[in-house]
């Protein structure tokens, strides 16, 4: 993993005759140029059902396809939360990061880094209008976009063969899928038609589920019956197409350079024991999960 290091300053300024203001300056420091998804407040939220079941994913995935096998592949801990009406698929690691921004900015400005692996969205799928809600959080940016689609669009076909998961008999099922083939494990042992990421569908609940060239892989690694929260940030959405979305992003990706530039954002790496500016032409690898409208 690159080495990251996050500099919070504070500067006042008092004049005569005027109140005092502080200005917040926000400096980025990094071994080669990165993208960093920034903390965000989740102290007020809403709550739209309690879960039953808690299925915790080991998230493996390539973002940058031109490494070599010892260093591309990155990983994150994500969390599928269900419900009786809705379920919540989202990266553990990022709650846990914001949970700890938030405390701490009550009394310092030296907050940690959760990383690029980080997951930055939240899937919130209605089940009873099979409805999905992507929830995607920007780079050097706090602006939240959102998009709705339907959920449930898999179209599987059941294969022989069995597997074993965390002691559970799996079946097997493929599909294509937003320009992926994949495979999925999933148990009838345990009667939900629900999976990671967007996938759904099956006569149970999918335990594994990888593409063909394991680029991108979900694997459980626990089932809680602990009832828990299912919560929806009081945050402001800026709700866009899913079609704008993938369009912005494949561009902020293929412009990096310029897309840091236009945030305002002080970032820099360290080159030859000197800070230097991210190159405008500075072009980040993008491999999204999905890779097709």
């Amino acid at each position: 993993m690159m080495k990251k290091l996050l500099l919070l300053i504070t500067l006042t300024f008092c004049l005569p005759h005027f109140k005092c203001r502080a200005q917040i300056i926000r400096s980025y420091l990094f071994d080669s140029p990165d993208f960093i998804i920034l903390h965000k407040n989740i102290s007020k939220f809403s709550t739209l059902d309690t879960s039953f079941l808690n299925i915790t994913y080991q998230l493996s995935f390539v973002e940058d396809t031109t490494l070599t096998d010892k260093d591309k592949f990155l990983n994150d801990i994500m969390l599928l939360q269900i419900g009786r009406n809705y379920s919540k698929f989202f990266s553990l690691k990022r709650y846990h990061n914001d949970s700890i921004c938030t405390k701490l900015l009550e009394r310092t400005f030296q907050i940690p880094l959760a990383g690029s692996a980080v997951q930055g969205y939240e899937i919130y799928h209605n089940i009873k209008n099979n409805k999905l809600t992507v929830t995607n959080r920007i780079p050097f940016s706090s602006k939240v976009y959102e998009y709705e689609e339907d959920g449930g669009t898999v179209k599987w076909i059941l294969q022989k063969g069995k597997d074993t998961i965390l002691g559970y008999i799996c079946n097997k099922a493929t599909a294509y899928f937003h320009g992926r083939h994949y495979t999925a494990c999933y148990t009838m042992d345990i009667p939900s038609h629900l999976g990671p990421w967007k996938f759904s569908g099956l006569p149970g609940l999918i335990l594994k589920i990888n593409d063909d060239k394991n680029e991108y892989v979900f694997e459980c690694s626990g089932i809680s019956q602990q009832p828990e929260p299912i919560v929806r940030y009081d945050w402001k959405y800026e709700k866009i197409s899913k079609k704008r979305w993938m369009e912005f992003e494949k561009h902020i990706y293929e412009n990096a350079g310029r897309y840091i530039e236009s945030t305002g954002e002080r970032v820099s790496i360290y080159n030859n024991g000197k800070h230097e500016k991210i190159p405008l032409t500075w072009k980040k690898n993008y491999n999204p999960i999905e890779k097709v409208y």
